[in-house]
């Protein structure tokens, strides 16, 4: 009778296995993230559909879903980073949150505006032609042609030189528009301006309203479960 014992060293085994193991998140985790971001869009004007992918406008938001391989509890996490803004959810919501859940909004600044400042506490036009006289300028006419807004403030007797013309999109009418900026010269005048400003622009701070989900992280693993259940399935 032969009788043997056998050192059993199991770290090879169990290292080699980990090593399999993550290396299959990583895979998870890429085509994950991939797949999620290939279902935004870009446009510059457009905005999508409740129930469907966002639109992005600028990659900022497309580039910011990663996915993180934690290798001490064998997990990986994919999704966007979370951008907390306080000018965007008042109840501190982040911004991904908001398009896979829905939410509401904070009440945020104006994205396109007559100015690059936007002065608080504007909820009327009253209250925006009182800004207009404070500073002194605003844009009196405004239209999708140059022309017609020199025309409007040729009108009011104003001179070329004191003429100032930008063009802005306006995400009310969706296009590019003309402002004539003048020097504003009495009340009327700023009602008047202020008037149209609102028309084209908004106030500089828009009132919180409700956002419904736009999902695109629980689509993403819906469509990447098969892949994902292979991957793991023969990463030992």
């Amino acid at each position: 009778m032969l009788n043997a014992k056998i050192k059993w060293d199991d770290s090879t085994l169990k290292r080699q296995v980990a090593e399999g193991e993550i290396k299959g998140l990583y895979r998870a985790g890429a085509y994950l993230r991939k797949t999620a971001r290939n279902s935004l869009h870009k446009s510059k004007k457009k905005t999508s559909a409740p129930g469907r992918a966002p639109i992005y406008h600028i990659k900022a938001f497309k580039n910011s879903i990663f996915f993180a391989v934690h290798k001490s509890d064998f997990t990986v996490y994919v999704g966007p980073t979370k951008l907390y803004d306080k000018v965007t959810n008042a109840s501190g919501q982040p911004i991904p949150s908001i398009l896979e859940f829905g939410g509401l909004s904070g009440k945020r600044k104006a994205p396109f505006w007559v100015f690059k400042e936007r002065p608080k506490g504007i909820t009327s036009t009253s209250s925006l032609a009182r800004y207009f006289m404070k500073k002194k300028n605003a844009p009196l006419a405004i239209d999708n042609r140059k022309s017609m807004v020199r025309s409007v403030l040729l009108f009011y007797n104003f001179k070329e030189e004191s003429m100032h013309f930008a063009q802005h999109y306006s995400a009310i009418k969706k296009k590019k528009v003309w402002l004539g900026y003048v020097p504003i010269r009495n009340f009327n005048q700023a009602k008047q301006a202020a008037r149209t400003t609102y028309e084209y622009f908004g106030y500089p701070y828009q009132d919180s309203k409700k956002i419904k989900p736009r999902p695109f992280m629980g689509p993403a693993l819906k469509n990447s479960g098969d892949f994902i259940s292979k991957v793991l399935g023969n990463s030992i």
